[in-house]
C-alpha cells in the first residue's frame, strides 16, 4: 500500500524489524513480531476498507452557495471604512480560492459578486469598486486612517497637567535639582568644580574644564538594535543582547544562540543558525554590541513587512473567530492565509476558535466579532431575498441595532434605495442592472468580501446514472437509477 498503515516504512526499516523479530534477543524478537503482526492486521483491515470504497465515486460542482469574509462595522478599528477598505485591499482572494477549489480539480476563479454566482444570468464582476489586492493601497489607507509605527508606541508619561501625581513628580525634579545646586556651590569653595578650574586658567581658553573632562565611556556611541527603527523586530523574539565590542559582539551572540538552542524543549538548534546568519548580515552589526560612533543605523527591512501599527498607544489587533469542527479545516487554512496577508500590513489578527454549534449563534448574530468567514446561499430573486443581509442597521428604542440578517452591520441608505427600485421594477434587465449597481455599492463599503464559490462534493454508487452533484441543476428523479448491466461481448452502441 502506498497509503494507510505502516507506508512509511522504508526498506532499511523493514529489515532491521525483519533482523530484530529474527535475533537472539527473545524478549526484543517477541515484541517485533506482535508488533508486525498488529500493523499487518491493520493493513488488512484498511485495504479490504479500501476495496469496499471502490465501488464509489466522488462527484464534484460548485454549490450555489458562497464563502465571505464578514467585517463587523459596529465598533472598533473597523467601524472606519479605510480600515474595512485596507483589510480588503490587503487580500490575494486568488490565492485563497487556490487553497480551496484547486486540490479539488473545481474551478478556481474569486466571486465577482455578492447577489449572484457565476453561471446566472444576473451575474457580472463589480469587485472594480473596491479594487483588488494592492499593499501599499492597504498601508496608506491605514496611515490615512491613523494606525501608524509610531501610534503603537505607548506614552511614557500619561499623567494630566495639574493632577496630583503631577505636581509631586514636580516638586520631587525640583528637591534634585537644589540638591545639585548645593553640591555644586560645595564643590566650587573646595577648588575642586569646573568653576574653579575655570577660575584658575591663566592660558586665555574657554572652556577649559568642559574641553578637559574625560570621556564618558558610551560617548559617541549607540547600541545597535536600541534605535527602534522599523525591521528590527520584536526586542521580545529577537537574539540575546552581547554587551561587547563590535568585532566580537556576532561570535559571542552566535555561541549564546547555538547554546540555546542545545538548551531548548526540543534539544535541536537546526534553527539556529539561520538565525544566527541573518543577524550578523544586519547593518550594524550584532543586536545589543556597541557601534563606533559615525555608524550608520540599520536600514529598514527590505522585503515590504511592516510592523506592529497603533493609534494613540493602542496596537490594531482583530480578533478572528473560527470554528473549531473537524469539517471546518477549509475555512481554518483560509483563515490562517487572510492573518498572514493582514500581518503583512501591520494588522495583527488573534484566532479563536470556538465549536460549531456556538459559532453562528454566539458569535456571527450577536456580533462578537471582527473578522469571520460564513456563507449566504444564491438565489434567483437576489432583490427580495438578500435585502435583509445588506440593509442598513437603524437602531431600535432600546439603543441597539436591529440589523435583521446583516451581520456585519455596514450598510448605506443608497444600498438600500437601489434594492427598493429593484422590487418595484417591472423591466427584468432594468431590475438587474439596479442589483448590479446595488453590488458595486456593497463592494466600496467593504463590509463583506466575497471569497469562492463553494464546492460541492456528493459520493455515490458507480452503477447509479444521473444523481451525485447538482450545482445549479434540477434533478430529475424520474431519470435517476441503477445502470442496466451490460452483457459480456455486446457493443456499447448498438444500432436497431
Amino acid at each position: 500500500l502506498a497509503h494507510g498503515p505502516g507506508p512509511g516504512e522504508g526498506p532499511a526499516a523493514a529489515l532491521r524489524a525483519w533482523a530484530v523479530a529474527h535475533g537472539s534477543d527473545a524478549k526484543a524478537a517477541a515484541a517485533a513480531r506482535a508488533a508486525g503482526k498488529k500493523t499487518r492486521a491493520a493493513a488488512d483491515a484498511y485495504a479490504a476498507e479500501q476495496a469496499g470504497l471502490r465501488a464509489y465515486v466522488v462527484r464534484k460542482s460548485l454549490e450555489p452557495a458562497y464563502t465571505q469574509l464578514a467585517l463587523n462595522g459596529e465598533s472598533g478599528p473597523l467601524a472606519d471604512d479605510r480600515v474595512r477598505r485596507a483589510v480588503a485591499r490587503a487580500l490575494d482572494r486568488q490565492e485563497l480560492v487556490d487553497t480551496v477549489l484547486e486540490p479539488l480539480g473545481l474551478p478556481a476563479r474569486p466571486l465577482g459578486s455578492h447577489l449572484a454566482l457565476a453561471g446566472q444570468p444576473a451575474y457580472k464582476d463589480s469587485s472594480d469598486a473596491l479594487g483588488g489586492q494592492d499593499t501599499e493601497v492597504a498601508q496608506a489607507l491605514l496611515a490615512d486612517a491613523g494606525w501608524t509605527p509610531e501610534g503603537a508606541v505607548k506614552k511614557s508619561d500619561g499623567t494630566k497637567a495639574g493632577s496630583e501625581a503631577g505636581k509631586k513628580d514636580a516638586e520631587k525634579e525640583a528637591g534634585k535639582a537644589e540638591k545639585k545646586e548645593a553640591e555644586k556651590k560645595e564643590a566650587e569653595k573646595k577648588g575642586t568644580g569646573p568653576a574653579a578650574g575655570k577660575a584658575g586658567s591663566t592660558d586665555g581658553k574657554t572652556g577649559d574644564g568642559a574641553d578637559r573632562r574625560e570621556p564618558a565611556p558610551d560617548d559617541g556611541l549607540y547600541i545597535v538594535g536600541d534605535d527602534d527603527k522599523p525591521g528590527d523586530g520584536d526586542p521580545a523574539d529577537g537574539p540575546t543582547h552581547v554587551l561587547a565590542p563590535a568585532p566580537a559582539a556576532a561570535f559571542h551572540s552566535s555561541a549564546l544562540l547555538r547554546q540555546a538552542g542545545y538548551l531548548s524543549e526540543s534539544g535541536t538548534s537546526e534553527d539556529i543558525p539561520s538565525r544566527v546568519t541573518a543577524q550578523d548580515k544586519r547593518s550594524g552589526g550584532a543586536a545589543g554590541a556597541y557601534a563606533p560612533a559615525g555608524t550608520a543605523a540599520p536600514a529598514p527591512a527590505a522585503d515590504g513587512r511592516r510592523g506592529p501599527l497603533g493609534k494613540d498607544g493602542k496596537p490594531l489587533t482583530l480578533r478572528f473567530v473560527l470554528p473549531s469542527g473537524p469539517g471546518s479545516e477549509p475555512l481554518r487554512s483560509v483563515g490562517d492565509k487572510i492573518s498572514a496577508m493582514l500581518e503583512s500590513v501591520g494588522i495583527r489578527t488573534e484566532i479563536t476558535k470556538v465549536s460549531d454549534e456556538s459559532y453562528f449563534q454566539d458569535h456571527i448574530a450577536s456580533g462578537d466579532y471582527d473578522l469571520a468567514l460564513y456563507s449566504w446561499p444564491a438565489t434567483a430573486y437576489p432583490a427580495t431575498d438578500d435585502r435583509p443581509i445588506y440593509a442598513k442597521p437603524v437602531p431600535a428604542t432600546d439603543g441597539s441595532l436591529l440589523v435583521e440578517q446583516n451581520y456585519t452591520r455596514v450598510g448605506t441608505d443608497h444600498i438600500d434605495q437601489l434594492f427598493d427600485q429593484a422590487v418595484s421594477e417591472l423591466d427584468e434587465d432594468a431590475a438587474r442592472d439596479l442589483m448590479k449597481q446595488a453590488d458595486a455599492r456593497i463592494w466600496a463599503a467593504a463590509g463583506s468580501i466575497p471569497l469562492y464559490q463553494r464546492p460541492q462534493l456528493v459520493a455515490a454508487n458507480r452503477k447509479l446514472a444521473n444523481v451525485g452533484a447538482f450545482g445549479f441543476g434540477t434533478p430529475h428523479y424520474q431519470d435517476i437509477g441503477f445502470k442496466k448491466p451490460q452483457a459480456a461481448g455486446a457493443p456499447a452502441n448498438k444500432k436497431k
